[in-house]
């Protein structure tokens, strides 16, 4: 099986990241790496996470230690600075639609980057790997267990989701898979189409997609998803555990890191990603909810997913009570 990897949006802590990437994913398949990245490491837009002024000293990207570590077979590196788009994704004013249209310029760009080296070249590859540098594989992936989704639908995709965003927009519900557009594999002429209907269209599906959302949209991956599925494809969701490692602070996003005994993984657990005293497997809540039989456990689960539909009810009137003001 011939594999693409593209790895897109600015590098961030792409050196940590790399020898899992690596581990995980490219030496177990036969794979050949494309970047599209910025001249600066880090970007500047404010976002959920970080404030704008977060960054302290701007980074250059360094062309030759990107092509030593990766070796790609392309590579693309541009100004930031070329993309512009004002306002902000949500009412919230966290997410600057810059940088919306940033990430997507760039998981374009290295979409073409693949599309281009394929018919020069006179390559096929079979799946497509799509991820940003600082999303870091915390197991060893196994293609063959999402196989079966390709065979009964072409045109599916596979996400590796961080939980999802749920609420009520008067009498539509909307549910959001987080982390859907950082981290998902595909056929390639699925990926093709979906870039050839995004490409044009940042303003449907970024700004406009609002108007079918009373409220807003709160999740930009509920954008990346509409554009998706109107592009034909057939998202799918499963976990898988990975995290997206930040440069400033601690404020890492782990992903599904809980399910990671349930995957083989050639690296151990970085120790900046354990809890408390450090072993995932040996914390309070798994010894404690061990004891429990499955009919206990399954109870429990009911319990929680009840709460967290008063949680996420309790939010919404939260956010409404904020939009009024």
């Amino acid at each position: 099986m011939k594999l693409a990897v593209q790895l897109f949006g600015h590098l961030r802590s792409y050196e940590q990241v790399v020898p899992y990437l690596k581990a995980h994913v490219v030496e177990n398949f036969d794979c050949d790496i494309f970047i599209h990245t910025w001249s600066e490491e880090e970007h500047s837009d404010p976002s959920w996470h970080k404030s704008p002024n977060d960054e302290k000293v701007k980074k250059l990207t360094n062309e030759n230690k990107l092509r030593a570590l990766y070796d790609p077979v392309s590579l693309e590196i541009e100004d930031n600075t070329i993309i512009t788009y004002p306002g902000y994704f949500n009412a919230n004013n966290n997410i600057a639609l810059r940088g919306m249209k940033a990430m997507s310029h760039s998981q374009s760009r290295v979409n073409r980057l693949r599309k281009e080296y394929a018919q020069n070249n006179n390559v096929e590859y079979d799946l497509v790997i799509v991820l940003r540098p600082d999303v870091m594989p915390l197991a060893n992936l196994d293609l063959s267990q999402y196989l079966d989704e390709f065979s009964y639908c072409a045109n599916s995709t596979i996400h590796f989701s961080s939980g999802a965003h749920q609420h009520s927009q008067s009498h539509k519900k909307v549910a959001t898979p987080l982390a859907s557009d950082l981290f998902y594999i595909a056929r390639p002429d699925t990926l093709d189409r979906f870039f050839e209907l995004k490409d044009n269209n940042f303003e449907r599906f970024y700004v406009e997609f609002t108007k079918v959302n009373k409220g807003g949209i709160s999740a930009p991956e509920a954008s990346f998803l509409e554009a998706l599925t109107q592009s034909g494809a057939n998202p799918r969701f499963y976990e898988f555990p990975y995290a997206v490692i930040r440069t400033t602070g601690s404020n890492h996003l782990k992903a599904n890191i809980e399910t990671i005994s349930d995957f083989a993984h050639t690296l151990p657990l970085p120790s900046y990603l354990k809890d408390g005293d450090g072993d995932v497997d040996s914390s309070f809540a798994d010894i404690f909810f061990s004891k429990f039989d499955n009919k206990k456990l399954e109870k429990v689960q009911k319990q929680l997913t009840r709460m967290k539909r008063q949680l996420d009810s309790l939010n919404l009137k939260l956010q409404r009570i904020k939009e009024n003001r």
